[in-house]
This record gives C-alpha cells, structure tokens and sequence, in this order.
C-alpha cells in the first residue's frame, strides 16, 4: 500500500504508444491497493452496520465512499502520468485517514473513556501537542504519544532530567519538490482548514466537466435559464435568436423538421433521405436494442413546440459525447467501417479521459466532427478538412495535449477488419458508454432544483452519480463507474433478456428521474412500484413508461434522439 510512485509506475493504455500520453498504474499495484481498500472497507461496513445511525461517526461514510470512488477511477480511466500519480497519491491518503479513524474509534477512545484497560505499548502513530493536563492523561492511558506544551511561567520547582535535541525535519521528512509541479491549493494556518483544503481539492478529480456550463462554473440548469436569454414562451418572435442547430441548420431543416411534422400528426413531406435517428438501424453489425426502449425511442414526439427552449442554452447542444453508433453501421461500406472501428479502438481512452478529467472546458463533438476524426487523414491546413481533421487533435482533449495526449499519429494507423462480432461488440460499448453519460448530462440539466430546499448537498454532481450508478450492472472485480463498460456485461441490468432482472435497474433509473423538472406532471410519476408478484406484462408496460419518459425528456432539452441501451444476441 505505502510506496513513493514514479515515473516508472506507469503502463501506456491499450492501443496507445507508450509516449502516446494517456495509461494506468501498473495491474500488479492497483490489485495490491484493491485487496488493502477492500479489507479496510469491509471493517468500515461492519462497524456501521454495528451501531445506530446516530452514533457512529458520520465522517466514516464520506471517506469510505471517497476511498472506493478514487480507486475505480483509478482502475477504470486512462489517466496522463501526472494524473495516475496523482489518484494513487489521493487512493494512499484516503486510506491512511479511514484506517486511523477505524483506529481512534475503535481502540484508541475506549482506552481514553475507561471504557478498555490502558494501553500496553506505545501505539504507531504520530501523535499530538496539548495544552491540558487533564487530554494527556486520556491519551496516555491510549498509548499515544504526546507532548504537553506549557508556559515557562508555570515551571517553579519542577526537576528537568534532561534536555533533548530537536529532530531537524530533513532528516526525517521528503521535502524535495514532487516530479511534476502541483498548484498551492492552501495557504495558512496548519489547522483542521489546511485538512479541508486537501480534502475538497482531492474530490475535483472525482467530478466531471459540466458539459453544459460554456465556462460559467454554476452550470446552466432549469428555473436559472433565464440567465441564459428568453425562453420560448416569452420571446419576442420578430428578434431573431442563435437557432438550435438540430432544428434550423442547413443541414438538418429538411431531413429532421419534416419528418418531426409526420411524428407529430402534422403534414409534410421528407425531402431528404438522411437517416431517422428515432428508428432501428437495419444492420448484422448493430445490436439490437429491447423492444420496451425501441418502441418508446419511435414515439417521442419531436414537435418543436416539446422543447424546453427554442434556442441553444450551450455550445454542446445536440452534439455528442461519443460518435453515433449509426455512423459505423448505417450503409453498406465495409472499408469505411473497418477504417472507423480502427481509429475509435485507439482513441477510445481518449475520448473517456477527456471526460473525466475535470477539465475547466470540454467541446463535444457534431456528427460531421466524428466523422472527421474517425477518418484519420494526415491533417493538411491546406484544405478546408484537412484544418478541421487538426483542429480535432487539439479539440479532443485540449488541456491534455500539454502534458503529452497525443492522437497527431493516426493517419500511419493502418486498418484492421473487424469480424460481424467484434463489430456489434464495439457497438454494444459504445452504445452503452452513450448511454450512461447522456443520462448522467441529462439528469445535470433535468433536475429540478426546487426539489431540494433545505438539502442542497444532494444537488452535488458525486452524490447523484451514486443514484445513477445503480441504474447499471458491475461485476464484484469491476470498478463501479460510469466508464466501466465490459462486453461481458451485455446480457445484465437493463440489457438482461428477463424482464424481471432489469426490474431493480429500472426501479434506480425511476429513482434518478424522480427529481427532474417534469416528472411528477408525467404519468409515470401515478405508476405503482411493482412487486415480485407483478404479471410480466405490467411488468414490461412499467418498462416503456420510463423509457417513454426518458426519450422524451432527453428530446425536450437536447433537440435529438437519445441512444438507448443494447443488448447482445448469443454468438
């Protein structure tokens, strides 16, 4: 567990050239962390689930949690050197503060309340200063070390045996500068303020980028839009405002506006054969979604009257946060998807890290963007794809590229063919990485904060990944996190054929969406809960109510169509 790391203790993430910028901890280490974490764990549990709610210390919780979430990030996300560093520093100190916690509670503070026989021995530990006579008695009766700090006035006719000599702290103390510079996050006092410091500036690492903010901190969430500009209904129809591209563009006015018309019962008629993204691709490499989801998916009605606003809140509306599944399967072009495949297995990690990374800005990508990308042409400022494909190198992870995240190689990427089934494999994956963040970014936008008077902890973007993370299945030796995505979880929570094992997926699902904006006008909010005794077809009718309400939430405040979970057929 304990151990200085390196520049050595780094493994280059698969598919990544080992200057390629972005990697792990070595698997010999993280399993060693993993195995200290999960005993020390398991005693946290046990002691809380031995006392009231009311007693145990509440701080036992927050660090056990943190403890469990920074390593799962650890395991799960392709992090630059300096990061990896970093999380295994964070892993190491969450654990020694949880253990000496479990240590002072359970062994220490009995011995200072009388309530144990005194200690025997001196205990481990770095111990104290105090001031009064009465605090180093207790922690004598401990074992544990301290010194008693008094004026000189108070000395009179005390005997001084001997005078001892001060340890210098550099000889005891690493205080060489650490490989790579970190910023000052404290400045004061060594006070319980200097702990909190350390304390908040380690959860940054755990929160994600808001997608949505376009660099306002606070976000931009519901009943605050009108910061933002105007809603629909109050707008002034003569001004002309910045119009959501996926309603007005060029691009998209023909093929998506027409055919919302004939969703919503009005006449018109399609002028473009561009795909509906609301409909089934008809492809052997595409998995197939459930029928529940599916069949909600081609009922949202996409009359632009369902919208939340009329115009872009932020820069990312109606982009994606990774390419659209149909983009590698929608045609038949086999060379074009072995060459997307090909690059998407390289950048994956990639596109996860910038995720995750907490950095002050993330762009999220258009169609046309990934499109770019995933071609991996040698970037030419001569022409006008060739700047973009560049643009993109620097786009993808633009605060990455300092510390040496780089993707300028993958025009020399030769490609691969992919089988049917490592094709439909790779859609799984990233139909379910899709998924699982646009849920995360819709419940940021969705949430109604009226809700939470009085508890305005719950708002906070860790606590409501908790709820979000019970909507899907990890395995006992899977890092519970959002980016944890295993083919070999294809058939399990809300992919599994029975309709009764995605029963306890879509209850935390029902269990995210209770607090967004329009839930409790929904009829879905008048569902009874079902039991195990609930017939298989409510029990599929309970199904399609959430994803009904799912997909057309996600319609109202990102102007498209949501990716829905997959599953897998049996090879």
């Amino acid at each position: 567990m304990w151990w200085n790391p390196t520049r050595l203790d780094f493994e280059a993430a698969q598919h990544h050239r080992p200057n390629g910028g972005i990697g792990f901890l070595p698997h010999h280490e993280l399993q060693l962390m993993g195995q200290f974490c999960e005993r020390l764990n398991e005693r946290a549990d046990n002691y809380r689930a031995s006392v009231d709610n009311n007693i145990h210390h509440p701080i036992i919780k927050s660090l056990s949690v943190n403890l469990r979430r920074t390593l799962s990030r650890l395991r799960a996300v392709a992090m630059t050197h300096r990061e990896v560093l970093f999380e295994c520093r964070q892993v190491q100190r969450l654990w020694m503060e949880l253990w000496a916690l479990m240590d002072y509670i359970e062994i220490h503070e009995p011995r200072m309340e009388g309530r144990a026989p005194p200690a025997k021995e001196m205990a481990k530990v770095i111990g104290c200063f105090v001031h009064e006579a009465d605090i180093a008695e207790k922690l004598f009766a401990a074992g544990i070390p301290y010194w008693l700090i008094r004026p000189i006035s108070t000395f009179q006719k005390e005997i001084i045996l001997s005078i001892t000599t001060i340890v210098q702290p550099q000889q005891v103390l690493e205080l060489d500068d650490y490989i790579y510079p970190f910023p000052r996050i404290y400045v004061g006092d060594s006070n319980s303020n200097r702990f909190r410091a350390i304390f908040d500036h380690g959860l940054k690492s755990l929160r994600y980028t808001d997608l949505f903010s376009d660099g306002n901190p606070r976000g931009i969430k519901p009943h605050e839009f009108e910061q933002a500009g105007p809603s629909r209904n109050t707008r002034d129809s003569r001004a002309r405002h910045q119009p959501c591209k996926l309603l007005c563009s060029a691009n998209y006015t023909r093929s998506y506006v027409c055919k919302d018309r004939q969703r919503s019962g009005q006449s018109g008629q399609a002028t473009s054969t561009s795909r509906d993204k609301f409909e089934p691709i008809d492809s052997p490499y595409m998995p197939p979604a459930l029928q529940s989801w599916q069949t909600a998916l081609g009922a949202v009605n996409c009359n632009p009257k369902e919208l939340f606003s009329s115009t872009k809140l932020a820069e990312n509306d109606g982009k994606y946060v990774f390419p659209e599944p149909g983009l590698f399967c929608s045609g038949d072009n086999d060379r074009r998807r072995n060459r997307f495949l090909t690059i998407w297995s390289i950048i994956r990690d990639i596109c996860i890290y910038r995720l995750a990374s907490n950095a002050s800005r993330v762009q999220l990508l258009s169609n046309q963007d990934w499109r770019t990308l995933l071609n991996g042409c040698a970037p030419n400022q001569q022409t006008m794809a060739g700047a973009s494909r560049q643009f993109l190198t620097t786009l993808l992870s633009p605060e990455a590229t300092a510390q040496g995240v780089d993707i300028s190689h993958l025009h020399e990427v030769a490609d691969r063919e992919f089988t049917v089934r490592e094709t439909q494999e790779h859609m799984w994956g990233i139909s379910e990485l899709s998924f699982r963040f646009e849920l995360f970014m819709l419940d940021r936008r969705a949430l109604d904060r009226r809700l939470f008077e009085g508890r305005h902890r719950d708002l906070d973007s860790l606590v409501r990944e908790e709820l979000i993370l019970r909507c899907f299945y990890f395995r006992p030796d899977q890092p519970r996190h959002l980016a944890s995505v295993s083919v070999q979880n294809a058939h399990q929570g809300l992919a599994s054929p029975n309709v009764r094992d995605r029963l306890p997926y879509l209850d935390a699902l029902r269990a995210v969406m209770f607090e967004w904006e329009s839930y409790h006008r929904h009829h879905v909010a008048q569902l009874k809960t079902p039991t195990a005794e609930t017939r298989e077809d409510d029990l599929l009718h309970y199904e399609y109510a959430l994803a009904r309400f799912y997909t057309q939430t996600y319609f109202r405040y990102f102007a498209r169509a949501a990716i829905i979970p997959k599953t897998l057929l049996d090879a």
